[in-house]
């Protein structure tokens, strides 16, 4: 769904490679720590994915990988 306002890289710097692989390493961390959580399990299927092969799946992905 389209937002309102200025695009993303108007409003904000470009995220390198290692800082977005350091914040998958923190929220596989953050879920980790939430076992029976649901939103936690897919968040941590989905980050540790990104880790292992460097690209994002879907939470529908994720789901199917339960």
């Amino acid at each position: 769904m389209p937002l309102h306002g200025p695009p993303w890289s108007e409003s904000f710097a470009p995220l390198t490679p290692a800082q977005v692989r350091e914040a998958m390493r923190q929220s596989l961390a953050w879920s980790k720590q939430r076992p029976g959580n649901e939103f936690a399990e897919l968040n941590a299927i989905r980050a540790g994915h990104y880790l292992e092969h460097g690209e994002w799946i879907t939470k529908a992905e994720a789901e199917a990988r339960r």
